[in-house]
């Protein structure tokens, strides 16, 4: 059945001074000249996340766009491919295993330093890729359009593929008693992930982002990737380990979003010397404070704030809170899914507390 707030087709809930006027103020939230927040909603009644049947995928998918149209003028039709956070791991084929219920993840393939020479990835063009971009084709020709946004996969960073590849806690120690080897790893993923990326954007533009977060950045705005290893890290370790690998793929795409759901606090400092195009981060309250990262980093990012269960309040406790404690030029950008609980109720809180 059709929702009563749902075109039937593309054209209908997307006419193109609609697609236009959209994209102008997403890019000018992004340029700094847009207001102090955004919100972006989309239509959860159709999940397709980490399934296997491509045809309720592409349907569900079809749905959604659909669907999503007449929820926020803060969010531009756009289809995540979401196969799991092994997306990127899958090239060195370790065995994957599929619980029951999702929670996909992939078992190491090295488990000392002196294995690390004995393992290569296969092609950039081959793991997830063709899937993904079979099913961006799909529906877009379902659609009728090629003004889709194709997300990437699961983006894990350099650190955190690697240590999806390498048993962690051997990882970690070899730091310390093998740090060529380390490097080596490194190097060899972030060359990889480079691969991956130049041929998913060739394969499906345009793209924007990868499947987490919700968030609107179109290749010409970097690249978005998960960064999970480092709060599990010292600052000296951070220093030599994470960041001149995340400098390099900021570097080649022009930028980097970074989500990280830890405490990375201690890192902060490192990451406001680094160098490193950073366009933005997803963070999460208590672990990483407001006023800290904005602190360190300024007004030249875009934040996606967020909470963990940690933090024992209400969401709309938190808004507030977030409120009280954010910058007035802290620019948020703020994610609601319909089938989130009070997802109504918080984009109204977040209008009145941010936009209005």
């Amino acid at each position: 059945m059709i929702p009563q707030h749902m075109a039937d087709n593309f054209a209908d809930a997307y006419p193109e001074e609609l697609l236009r006027e959209r994209e102008a103020k997403l890019r000018s939230f992004w340029a700094g000249k847009g207001g102090r927040a955004i919100l972006s909603l989309h239509d959860g009644s159709f999940p397709y996340r980490q399934i296997d049947d491509d045809d309720l995928i592409v349907e569900n998918a079809v749905r959604t766009i659909l669907a999503s149209a007449p929820l926020s003028d803060a969010y531009l039709p756009w289809f995540g491919p979401d196969f799991g956070t092994i997306s990127t791991a899958i090239y060195w084929g370790g065995e994957v295993i599929q619980p029951k219920g999702g929670n996909v993840f992939i078992k190491p393939i090295i488990h000392s330093a002196e294995q690390v020479s004995e393992h290569y990835p296969l092609a950039p063009e081959a793991g997830h890729c063709p899937r993904a971009i079979k099913l961006s084709q799909r529906i877009r020709e379902r659609l009728k359009t090629d003004q889709i946004w194709a997300r990437l996969p699961d983006m894990q960073g350099p650190l955190s593929t690697a240590s999806l590849l390498w048993e962690q806690e051997d990882f970690f120690c070899s730091m310390y008693t093998d740090p060529e080897a380390v490097h080596s790893l490194l190097d060899q993923v972030t060359t990889q992930l480079i691969g991956m990326v130049r041929h998913l954007q060739s394969a499906m533009a345009p793209t924007s982002g990868a499947v987490w977060p919700y968030i609107w950045q179109p290749e010409d705005l970097g690249i978005t990737i998960t960064e999970d290893m480092m709060p599990l890290l010292p600052p000296s370790l951070y220093r030599e380990f994470g960041l001149p690998y995340l400098k390099r793929m900021a570097d080649e795409f022009g930028g980097v979003f970074v989500h990280c759901c830890g405490k990375f606090e201690q890192h902060l400092p490192a990451l406001a010397a680094s160098g490193i195009h950073l366009r933005g981060f997803e963070y999460f309250e208590p672990e990483t404070r407001t006023e800290a990262i904005f602190e360190h980093l300024g007004s030249s990012l875009v934040y996606v704030p967020s909470t963990s269960p940690q933090l024992d309040i209400s969401y709309p406790d938190y808004l507030q809170h977030l409120a009280c404690v954010a910058p007035a030029d802290m620019r948020l950008y703020f994610i609601q899914e319909t089938s989130w609980p009070d997802a109504a109720a918080n984009s109204a809180l977040i209008r009145k507390l941010f936009i209005e």
